[in-house]
């Protein structure tokens, strides 16, 4: 029996495990989630109803074997009328769909599941074998070891902090007339807005940033057939962003819009990332992403 520990319990550990007790019918799986709650993280935690995935619900399956699986879930559920594969769900429905993909496990009368609401502190080696060591002390062993911690909190800074953007609690005591500046204008952003908006606000709020960017609008297309053949890993950055743009004049010379290559591209950017070496993944993040 295959024995993992996956230390996270948000939306990419509740999908590894998923995954794996799914697969593998003599497999294990131990998840440690401080707070209790899987699949919340900082993305789905909201509870904020204003608060959309910024991904069609038909492409936001957690199985890629069952693109409908999500979309199928939603219309189940009590605000399930006029869903489709083009929606735009709440997030805090993900959340839901997330935590519901495990809940066949817990049932199980030899349990393979099991949840650990404590804190990871560390990783050891015990006799060659990977051991996660519990904030309280306790240890626990497995065959292999899965980080799906995700994104760390930002260093704090001198000033008035309120709170980080995702926390719902820090808008509440923001005063409604205060004028209000916001950090970056990317998706974070429009959040944020939406949250002082729900909560009544009044005054000015003035989005900072360095290139003065925002979000495109989603339009309505049919993601573009790429196979994988196609997307043979690049020797450079440069190069594949070259490959990547000539695919959008392509799909844009035949009616299409670039778009279409974006969503194309989900099911291959894991590879696409992972053949990049550590300094082009650098290159990407500093130059390449905002755009």
């Amino acid at each position: 029996m295959k024995s993992f520990i996956i230390i996270g319990g948000g939306a990419s550990g509740v999908i590894i495990a998923a995954q794996l007790l799914r697969r593998a019918q003599d497999a294990t799986v131990r998840i440690f989630e401080k707070s209790g709650r899987l699949g919340a993280g900082i993305a789905y935690s909201t509870g904020n109803p204003s608060h959309l995935l910024n991904v069609r619900a038909g492409n936001m399956s957690a199985f890629p074997d069952e693109p409908e699986h999500f979309v199928n879930w939603l219309r189940t559920t009590d605000e399930g009328g006029g869903w489709d594969a083009q929606s735009f769900a709440p997030r805090r429905l993900y959340r839901d769909y997330l935590a519901g993909l495990l809940q066949p496990y817990h049932l199980e009368a030899h349990p393979r599941l099991f949840v650990e609401k404590v804190e990871a502190a560390d990783i050891v080696l015990e006799d060659g074998k990977p051991v996660v060591v519990a904030a309280a002390g306790t240890r626990f062993s497995a065959d292999a070891i899965i980080l799906a911690t995700g994104n760390e909190a930002s260093i704090a800074t001198p000033g008035k902090h309120v709170a980080e953007y995702w926390s719902s609690n820090g808008y509440f005591n923001i005063p409604i007339d205060a004028p209000v500046a916001i950090f970056g204008t990317g998706l974070s952003m429009i959040d944020s807005v939406l949250s002082l908006l729900d909560n009544g606000h009044k005054a000015e709020i003035f989005a900072i940033s360095r290139r003065g960017l925002v979000p495109v609008r989603h339009l309505g297309g049919q993601p573009m057939q790429i196979g994988a053949e196609e997307l043979t890993p690049a020797s450079s950055l440069p190069s594949l962003v070259q490959h990547i743009r000539a695919l959008m004049r392509k799909v844009e010379q035949k009616g299409g819009n670039w778009r279409d290559v974006m969503d194309g591209l989900r099911p291959h950017t894991q590879r696409l990332w992972s053949g990049l070496s550590v300094g082009q993944k650098v290159r990407f993040l500093r130059h390449l992403r905002p755009w």
